[in-house]
């Protein structure tokens, strides 16, 4: 299923070398979530079994899923839009 047809409440599963495709909270299994993207961290994080992992994130292991938020609701989807949001103050 794409994920653009993801609705809270579906069940995801990700593996190695996906990207999640919605913000989940794991069922089962372990990750190693690189959410560079997202948060800058240099490092990988560990997540298992009730951590949330955020939309957008690339993943090493495999674990399941639920689906808490999509598009503009999710974490990466906020960000995107305080960035479009977001004005300069002009120096003239």
């Amino acid at each position: 299923m794409p994920a653009r047809e993801l609705v809270p409440g579906d069940m995801v599963r990700v593996q190695t070398g996906d990207l999640i495709p919605a913000d989940c909270t794991i069922q089962t299994g372990t990750l190693e979530v690189d959410q560079a993207a997202l948060t800058g961290e240099s490092a990988s994080v560990a997540r298992s079994t009730g951590d949330t992992v955020y939309s957008a994130s690339t993943v090493r292991g495999d674990a399941t899923g639920t689906v808490t938020a999509t598009g503009p609701r999710s974490f990466y989807g906020r960000t995107a839009e305080l960035l479009r949001t977001a004005r300069a103050v002009g120096h003239l």
